[in-house]
């Protein structure tokens, strides 16, 4: 394992727990008033918000880009 991909699995590994979290509160708060499918359609789609964040922020950071 190289030495950016040991130091990048802590941080995968605390964004997977975090989608989990935020899709568990998201569907334990919205699956009282909806269906539980589309809380958790709700809940993937902020999740996969916060994803496609990180990604431009990077993608902007390797352009060099670090305002």
């Amino acid at each position: 394992m190289s030495r950016k991909q040991w130091t990048c699995a802590p941080a995968a590994a605390m964004t997977v727990v975090s989608m989990a979290l935020t899709l568990a509160v998201v569907i334990g708060w919205l699956g009282a008033l909806m269906p539980w499918p589309v809380a958790t359609v709700v809940g993937l789609g902020m999740d996969g918000g916060w994803l496609a964040t990180l990604a431009y922020e990077r993608r902007l950071a390797a352009q060099g880009d670090h305002s």
